[in-house]
């Protein structure tokens, strides 16, 4: 099979190949690892974006679905709110904290438009992985800035939904082939 055929194969892998150094890199203490796991993380959310771009639903631009509509709305209410919250510790953190959240509305938004030429369930899954790292970030914000005294087993919702998302967007990516 050539890389054509498998749509979203390389963007996939580029983007969790920055999960895994996010991952990485937030094993480290403090603001400065915590903005280093971050960017990479936005790393692998461009490289997300980047393929469900090539590969969106031509018919309708983004802006015109109800989805990506809802995703923005949350982010703008939500996004500034944490950057602001995170730039009370430290103020660049902010600034990385609202370019991060930004990237991550995108990429669920994209992930929820893709090209109807693409199998159905490659775009359920790819949505539904998009949706779910979202949710995984929200929580893991509000856990940690936006809620001082946090239940320590909100990290294993983090955990269970970061990984459940990352395996729906594999999943998905790996039933685009045409």
């Amino acid at each position: 099979m050539c890389s054509s055929d498998l749509p979203l194969r390389a963007s996939t892998l580029a983007a969790q190949v920055g999960g895994w150094g996010g991952d990485v890199l937030l094993l480290g203490e403090g603001e400065r690892a915590f903005a280093a796991g971050a960017t990479s993380f936005g790393v692998g959310h461009l490289a997300y974006v980047s393929g469900f771009l090539r590969h969106r639903d031509r018919r309708t631009p983004i802006t015109a679905s109800r989805t990506a509509r809802v995703i923005g709305g949350l982010w703008a209410a939500s996004g500034p709110v944490v950057a602001a919250r995170a730039a009370t510790r430290e103020p660049r953190l902010g600034a990385t904290l609202l370019g991060y959240s930004g990237l991550l509305a995108a990429m669920a938004a994209t992930a929820s438009h893709l090209d109807p030429a693409l199998p159905r369930d490659a775009r359920l899954l790819t949505a539904a992985g998009g949706a779910m790292f979202l949710a995984s970030d929200a929580v893991l914000g509000a856990r940690t800035f936006l809620l001082p005294n946090a239940p320590e087993r909100l990290e294993s919702v983090v955990m269970a939904t970061y990984t459940g998302a990352q395996l729906l967007l594999a999943e998905g990516a790996a039933r685009a082939a045409r």
